[in-house]
């Protein structure tokens, strides 16, 4: 097993471009998430976010500050 020097979050960039469009998603999980290269990155209130190990895209995210969070918050300070 390799061991992680190093995890980091960070903001969408087109760097990553390439890697994330190599990403595979089994069958399975497809009803539960997307892949980086079917999500609109240019959307108002949503925020790419690159996981990194090693400075290597390992996964990816986005953060949501949009009407559609509220179905699952009752939280006022959301907006």
């Amino acid at each position: 097993m390799q061991k992680t020097n190093t995890i980091e979050l960070v903001h969408f960039s087109e760097e990553y471009v390439d890697i994330l469009n190599n990403f595979e998603l089994p069958d399975e999980q497809s009803q539960f998430t997307a892949l980086p290269k079917d999500i609109s990155i240019e959307m108002v209130g949503q925020y790419p976010i690159v996981i990194l190990s090693d400075n290597i895209p390992v996964g990816f995210f986005v953060l949501h500050a949009t009407e559609r969070v509220k179905e699952y918050s009752n939280n006022p300070k959301l907006f």
